[in-house]
């Protein structure tokens, strides 16, 4: 993973992790676990592990969550 990244999600303890701006993204837009898979093009279970914080997204990922919903990769990340 770029270094960059995980500095980034480091930083997420200071702030909202990552599950949970997710999942309020999701809320916001309606979207379920399978719909935001179909968006991505991923398994269900990958978006529940995010959720769940079993797992975070790759570099790859988390441009392509930014594009679909539409934030930035600060929002994302709780760095803003």
């Amino acid at each position: 993973m770029h270094k960059k990244i995980l500095i980034a999600l480091n930083l997420l303890s200071m702030k909202d992790s990552f599950g949970k701006i997710l999942g309020s993204l999701m809320k916001e837009r309606n979207l379920n676990q399978l719909a935001l898979a179909n968006i991505l093009g991923c398994r269900q279970s990958q978006i529940s592990n995010w959720l769940n914080e079993k797992t975070v997204p790759g570099f790859h990922s988390i441009i392509l969550l930014c594009r679909k919903l539409n934030v930035s990769a600060d929002l994302l990340l709780g760095l803003e």
